[in-house]
């Protein structure tokens, strides 16, 4: 059985917090953070904070966990697949899919990674084996490309 546990979207302050109680009869949650050293001169300290429910997206824990062992939430998008590089929202769908299908598979979440989630911009993916060789292949033909346009030029103008 799955952990319960969630994470908030703080739709105003536009951050991720991490939700400790939840209460829907009052609609708010609690959020728990650690301030590093650096913020206070006495060493680390806990912020507890509250919010309105309206205030925020809330994103529960799906039960797996990423290639390096991260947990992944729903709206995360994640980046990968079976030899091919494509990102994917995590949702229902992918889920179900995920526990149905690739839960026969030996250890399938070897295959994403977490990149992001729909509320925060995420970087591009990381390329694929074939995508790095495609990169390279056009950065070289362009390079062949300047130097015989610059071997063409100065052919020209030693005539």
């Amino acid at each position: 059985m799955r952990p319960i546990k969630f994470r908030a979207w703080h739709k105003t302050a536009r951050k991720m917090l991490t939700v400790t109680n939840i209460s829907l009869i009052d609609g708010y949650v609690t959020s728990h953070e650690q301030i590093e050293e650096g913020n206070f001169p006495e060493g680390p300290s806990d912020l507890i904070d509250t919010y309105e429910i309206n205030e925020i997206e809330l994103m529960q824990f799906t039960g797996l966990k990423d290639k390096n062992g991260k947990d992944i939430y729903y709206d995360d998008i994640v980046f990968g697949g079976y030899g091919c590089g494509r990102r994917y929202t995590v949702d229902e769908i992918f889920v179900a899919h995920w526990l149905i299908y690739d839960d026969k598979m030996n250890n399938p979440t070897k295959y994403y990674e977490v990149i992001g989630n729909i509320y925060q911009p995420s970087p591009e993916p990381p390329l694929t084996e074939d995508q790095i060789v495609d990169k390279k292949i056009k950065e070289e033909r362009d390079i062949r490309m300047v130097s015989a346009k610059a071997c063409a030029q100065e052919i020209r103008s030693e005539k």
